[in-house]
């Protein structure tokens, strides 16, 4: 299997820019999770990072819906046996 080094470095980029601990991205059958530790000193989360991760799950469920999409009309090209 090749590695996409380009999703990873993205995928690295939006740990640091939304100072999140985890993300994962998944494509037909290539799955890719990335994560770090993350130390705190404090565990309330300020509202500018309740936004950054609102910002992250939009542009995550913008991703899952564009690759739904090409996989559908994919399968609508699929002869039938």
């Amino acid at each position: 299997m090749k590695i996409d080094k380009k999703i990873i470095a993205e995928l690295t980029g939006y740990l640091k820019e939304f100072n999140l601990s985890e993300i994962e991205y998944a494509e037909g059958t290539t799955k890719v999770k990335v994560s770090r530790s993350i130390t705190s000193s404090s565990t309330a989360i300020a509202p500018s990072e309740t936004k950054k991760k609102q910002e992250v799950l939009t542009l995550l469920q913008n991703l899952v819906e564009k690759n739904l999409l090409k996989l559908v009309k994919k399968l609508k090209k699929v002869k039938p046996l």
